[in-house]
Order: structure tokens, then sequence, then C-alpha cells
């Protein structure tokens, strides 16, 4: 059987105009896509590739209405023998009239022969961004960012995690609470082994402009 390619495009789609069979509940967004399959080997090995991009969103939150809102998917995976995935790349990109609110890149693999699983990420989000996005009537910033990365690894009996969590340059206030550069950070390195929990690592640190801040260690 020779190699075969599927590939499905979806050119400015509006939303609006399906919701009489999706329900009045769908936001409106303007979507384009472009998917391609490839089968090798018979059919036994699948790459799949993904672009989409939902433009112009507007989400309807509570009484307040978002607009301008973008998001974009891109992904690249694998499937072997129909027993080993791949997902080489998973890019996400949240965007309101063309300025970033979260960015977020991963990869995952499974085999279901050998029963592993892997993941990793990466992702950091814009907190004054967000917060104008969605706001919080006790909270403002006009700096700050939070990032996130980690890895994920599990195989029969045992589940691996390591991870950081880095609040970076935050300035504003929350309620009563008024910060200015304030840094702080979380470094987790954790296994699970049935109902057994053993943290290797935990570091919390935090700081406010310059100066030394406090740590805290565990193990």
């Amino acid at each position: 059987v020779p190699d075969s390619t599927f590939k499905l495009s979806i050119n400015r789609l509006e939303t609006t105009d399906w919701k009489a069979l999706a329900g009045t509940n769908l936001p409106s967004a303007t979507v384009s896509a472009q998917l391609t399959v490839r089968a090798t080997r018979d059919g036994k090995d699948l790459q799949a590739t993904l672009q989409t991009a939902l433009d112009n969103v507007v989400l309807v939150v509570g009484a307040k209405t978002i607009r301008g809102l973008q998001l974009k998917l891109a992904t690249d995976a694998t499937l072997a023998e129909f027993k080993d995935l791949n997902v080489k790349a998973l890019d996400l990109n949240l965007q309101r009239s063309g300025r970033d609110l979260v960015t977020l890149k991963a990869s995952a693999g499974h085999n279901t022969d050998q029963k592993k699983s892997r993941a990793e990420f990466k992702g950091e989000l814009q907190i004054p961004a967000l917060l104008e996005t969605f706001p919080i009537d006790t909270a403002s910033f006009s700096a700050g960012t939070l990032r996130i990365n980690g890895k994920l690894d599990a195989k029969p009996g045992v589940t691996n995690l390591a991870t950081d969590v880095v609040l970076a340059s935050l300035t504003g206030h929350f309620g009563e609470l008024r910060l200015q550069d304030y840094q702080s950070a979380i470094s987790l390195i954790a296994d699970l082994s049935g109902n057994t929990l053993n943290l290797q690592k935990l570091q919390l640190t935090a700081q406010s402009g310059p100066g030394l801040g406090g740590m805290l260690e565990a193990s």
C-alpha cells in the first residue's frame, strides 16, 4: 500500500454562522486551520501536523463581554504502530489585540507496550495583561510574570515530577497588600510510588526589590 496523505483546510470560518447547530453558548470567532495526516508503512505509522488560529474571539464572562482575543495552536505528533505516541511539539499562544496573555510550549509521549509516559512543559502568564482582560476588583498590577516549567515521567509503579514556578517583577496591589518588584519561586522534585509520596526537594524563596528575601527548604 503506497504512502498516503490527508489534508483538511478551514479558511476563516465564522462560528456565528453555526450557532443554530452548535448552540448560542458557542463563542464568536473566526477560525482558520490546516491539518495534515500522513500514513506510511502500510498505515502503521502516522504523522499529523495541525495549525489553528482563532481570531476576533468574543467571550461573555458573567456580565462582561471580552473582545479582541486571538488564540493560536500548533502541534506536531507521530503514532508508530498504534502504540508509540510522540507529541513532538505543542505550542499555544493567547493574545488580546496583539498582546501576549498566555504562552505554552509542551511535548509528550506514551508507549502502550511499556506503559511509559512523559511530558515536558513551559508556560508564561503576563499578569497585567490578564488582569486587564479578566479584571479582579481588588487587584491591579503594572508589571509581573508567572513562569511555570516542569517534567513528568511515569512508568509502572512510579511517577516522577520536577517543576519550577517563578513569580517575577510583580508590582501593584492586591487589596491592601502592596508589592514592588516582588519575586517568588517554588522548586519541587517528587516521586509517587503506589500511595507513597516521596518529597525529594521543596524550596521556596521570596524577595521584594534588590534585597535578599527569605528561603524555605524541605525534603
